[in-house]
């Protein structure tokens, strides 16, 4: 008898129904990266983040990544979505989701897998505001459609003499040497464009974000609400030191007044109306 002959077991012809078949497929999620699927799941993703639902964010992150989504498709997702949906409104979400990205690239996955979680878990936390995305759309819109307007002589630039006698940078004044000051009398957009704006700075989240306080600093905070006031450095409602953050000991550059009380754009010395 040949060695191990007797271990081996004959082949039995096996029945394949239709219930192995389904559970082989429910095993193994159906992902195609072209397909329907593929923009349906990454548009949950976006919209679960912008409406603020971290466990359904998590959810569909984890079904793209389950399935066998690139991750760096995904962390260039959430770059983006920093970028156009959290802005401003807290200035921690960019780099917290170029962390997600950098992570994938350093150690790759599953390690990276909960780096990813936690800059999806921040966006879909943070405050948001569009106010960049849509300015930046306006700029670009502008720029497609008038990009012929002669840039103003003040603010040209102005490396020769015969420049200077065109009138070449005449009358720009420096803005830090005239104590910081903001605009200036002739203006900084072309003279077809005066008093044309892209940027609002009241379209920001003006609810209470759930976080992203860093969690030793979440029981100081919730003690901070009920007594009515924030230890110092600390903003009870989540928005970090954000751009438009509101800080215990005194309002941040940047911060907006309440909308009842919206603030007033006053460009009147650089604009002619």
């Amino acid at each position: 008898t040949p060695l191990g002959a007797a271990s081996v077991q004959p082949l039995r012809a096996r029945m394949i129904r239709r219930a192995d078949v389904q559970r082989a497929m429910q095993a193994r999620a159906l992902y195609d990266r072209d397909g329907d699927g593929h923009y349906d799941l990454i548009s949950a993703m976006h919209k679960s983040l912008r409406g603020g639902d971290v466990d359904a964010s998590l959810y569909y992150i984890a079904r793209m990544l389950s399935a066998g989504e690139e991750p760096r498709y995904v962390t260039r997702r959430l770059i983006r979505f920093a970028a156009e949906d959290v802005g401003l409104a807290d200035e921690r979400a960019l780099p917290q989701a170029i962390a997600a990205d950098q992570a994938v690239a350093a150690i790759g996955m599953p390690e990276a897998g909960v780096a990813i979680a936690q800059a999806a878990t921040f966006l879909a936390c943070a405050a948001k505001s569009c106010a960049v995305y849509r300015a930046w759309n306006g700029a670009m819109l502008a720029a497609q459609r008038e990009p012929h307007h002669a840039v103003p002589l003040h603010i040209r630039n102005a490396p020769t003499r015969l420049m200077r006698d065109l009138d070449y940078s005449r009358g720009y004044v420096y803005n830090p040497a005239n104590g910081y000051s903001r605009g200036c009398a002739q203006g900084f957009l072309p003279a077809e464009m005066a008093g044309r704006r892209f940027f609002d700075p009241r379209d920001f989240e003006d609810a209470e974000p759930p976080c992203p306080l860093p969690l030793r600093h979440r029981a100081a905070a919730a003690m901070a609400v009920e007594e009515g006031v924030a230890p110092k450095g600390v903003a009870p409602h989540g928005r970090g030191d954000g751009a438009f953050a509101r800080q215990a000991d005194g309002p941040v550059l940047g911060e907006l007044a309440t909308p009842q009380q919206p603030p007033r754009l006053d460009h009147s010395d650089c604009q002619a109306d």
